[in-house]
């Protein structure tokens, strides 16, 4: 709230839905202490100002209360991210490399699952080589969140809702 840089974000807490995924919280991390000994703080949806370049929390740091995941809430790296994405006849088809979100009726969801070479870029803080070298760019590889399943945290993979050679044609 007083503009006082708190750490690094290093996730988003997500809320299983029907069709879309809810971003509950914002992960952050405060520091060396926080990469070594895994001390990240959850910090609610409902605390947070807004979210652009930074994320800018309507609270003081001293009023943000200790965060812990709700039996509903998961991490998105633990969750989709790297997870093979199945068919409905449990085929590998890609990989999910980043994830697309957007701002759906007032509330931040995760819409879509990057498969694509840009997504990995992203990751790794490369997206800028596609700009300067004109052979690294690739078009967009998206998956609706709306062709893929709910969420179960005990799988370990992301299923699809449609046979894999379908997916070459979805937009």
């Amino acid at each position: 709230k007083n503009g006082r840089a708190l750490g690094k974000m290093k996730d988003f807490a997500i809320k299983p839905g029907e069709t879309l995924l809810e971003v509950s919280g914002v992960v952050y991390g405060e520091g060396l202490l926080s990469d070594l000994l895994g001390r990240d703080v959850i910090v609610s949806m409902v605390n947070v100002e807004s979210i652009d370049d930074n994320i800018r929390l309507k609270i003081d740091m001293e009023d943000i209360p200790p965060g812990r995941l709700s039996e509903n809430e998961m991490l998105i790296r633990d969750t989709i991210l790297d997870k093979q994405i199945v068919d409905i006849d449990d085929l590998k088809v890609v990989r999910a490399n980043d994830v697309l979100l957007a701002w759906t009726k007032g509330s931040l969801n995760l819409v879509g699952v990057d498969v694509g070479f840009n997504g990995i870029m992203r990751r790794l803080g490369l997206i800028w080589m596609p700009k300067y070298l004109p052979f690294f760019k690739f078009n967009e590889h998206i998956i609706s969140w709306s062709y893929i399943d709910p969420l179960n945290p005990a799988l370990r993979k992301v299923h699809l809702k449609i046979p894999r050679k379908h997916v070459n044609d979805l937009h």
